[in-house]
């Protein structure tokens, strides 16, 4: 096989992956100082050819996971690596994530949807805890080939989800990885109100609309935050 698949099919058959992923992979790795050569040596494309793929084998892309763990450093400095750097790879999920407020939403979507359309050879499974923890549990679909480092990268893909929010990473209550599954119980980060994201961004925003969304009635607003986003000029420095 050259590495990649081409249709519906090859994808089941040889445990495909979204060739995004590898892609995001080796930005991690280099944003790490990693070299896509060594990455990549002995595979069937270089670093172009994944961005024209749209599919490769789950095995090049364990290869290729395998070695980022070990070049890293180790499984805890590649799962640091991937915790701060990953979602800085993926601007698809940083636009995405301007549609959400609450970290347990778009971390549920993207386990329960995105997930599964880019790692078919692995299950995966989202679980409201209460509050602001979850778990997130995955493994392997029969016949895929064993990879402890995806497991364990995935503990750090996962804590840095909330930082498409421009929030902290999660917090690891409890894990347990394998070849074949990794489970991880995770605190996140406090959502971050309405009130504060705009205020992020209120100079792109005209006042009138600040006024509508966050409640400003009667020439008298919601709090004083409300107040200080819809009154100030555009011009004023932040806070």
């Amino acid at each position: 096989m050259d590495g990649s698949v081409s249709n519906v099919s090859d994808i089941r058959a040889s445990h495909a992956v979204s060739a995004r992923a590898l892609w995001a992979a080796v930005d991690v790795a280099k944003k790490g100082g990693i070299s896509t050569a060594a990455l990549l040596e002995g595979l069937s494309f270089d670093e172009v050819g994944i961005r024209r793929l749209r599919y490769v084998d789950w095995s090049d892309y364990v290869t290729v996971v395998e070695r980022v763990e070990e070049l890293a450093g180790g499984p805890e400095a590649c799962a640091r690596l991937l915790e701060r750097q990953y979602h800085q790879v993926l601007p698809e999920l940083q636009a995405l994530a301007r549609a959400f407020i609450a970290p347990k939403a778009l971390v549920r979507v993207i386990i329960e949807v995105i997930n599964p359309k880019v790692f078919h050879p692995v299950e995966c499974r989202y679980e409201d805890l209460g509050g602001d923890c979850i778990r997130v549990r995955s493994w392997l679909r029969p016949g895929a080939r064993p990879c402890a480092a995806f497991f364990r990268g995935s503990l750090g893909a996962c804590r840095g989800m909330t930082r498409h929010l421009g929030l902290p990473a999660a917090e690891l209550l409890t894990g347990n990885v394998g070849p074949r599954s990794g489970s991880y119980d995770l605190l996140l980060p406090p959502s971050r109100t309405i009130a504060a994201r705009v205020t992020d961004r209120y100079r792109s925003i005209p006042s009138s609309v600040v006024k509508v969304v966050l409640g400003y009635k009667n020439g008298k607003p919601e709090s004083a935050i409300v107040g200080r986003v819809a009154e100030r000029p555009s011009d004023e420095p932040q806070d």
